[in-house]
């Protein structure tokens, strides 16, 4: 009874081991702009386990610039290997809107596993405080997608101080584990032990 309890809990810790973690990798990263890529230059982006995030010095258009309206295009591919799938993603933008200034933001996510888009989002704002926030869930879960996501700024002049500025776009992936065929097989291991003991016990 003893051996078979030993028995189960070992099958489990291995099971859930095998199921190891792994962290997104982002790659095919590009940042545009419609201006000469002026309102994208000197910008940065960071990376950690599941997220990705774009850092904008001068993405902004209205008084302070020689731009009244912009586009900035952001694409990137990301891929969550074969241990995870990817079922949604959190997005946030940082920034800020004053006098006639608008931003709008949209965001379409493709399956490259299975081409076809699986999450979409679009909205405007031409109020404070920002961010924007959004959690788009995907149709169906991938381990590889690209994402594309476009800001429209426009700060027409009225008189007053005009300005529609993003700084900071944070996107992090939210996932869940995929059992490898091993980890299903020390998993039904486990099981079966389990079902043995309780026939025993009754």
């Amino acid at each position: 009874m003893k051996n078979l309890r030993v028995l189960s809990a070992s099958t489990f810790v291995l099971a859930m081991s095998a199921v190891s973690s792994a962290a997104i990798s982002f790659s095919n990263v590009s940042v545009t702009d419609n201006q000469g890529n002026s309102l994208v230059a000197g910008h940065s982006v960071n990376t950690g386990p599941y997220d990705i995030d774009f850092l904008f010095p001068n993405a902004f258009v209205g008084d302070p610039s020689i731009w009244t309206s912009a586009s900035i295009t952001v694409m990137f591919e990301a891929d969550s290997g074969p241990n995870e799938e990817m079922w949604s993603v959190n997005f946030s933008v940082l920034g800020a809107v004053s006098g006639s200034g608008l931003i709008a933001a949209t965001e379409q996510v493709d399956d490259l596993v299975n081409p076809g888009v699986i999450g979409s989002f679009s909205t405007n704002t031409n109020t404070t405080p920002l961010p924007i926030s959004e959690f788009i869930t995907f149709s169906r879960s991938s381990t590889r997608v690209k994402v594309t996501k476009t800001f429209r700024l426009d700060a027409p002049p009225t008189g007053d101080f005009d300005l529609a500025q993003i700084s900071l776009v944070q996107q992090k992936f939210n996932t869940n584990p995929v059992p490898e065929p091993a980890s299903m097989a020390i998993l039904g291991v486990g099981a079966l032990a389990l079902v043995t003991r309780r026939r025993k016990k009754a």
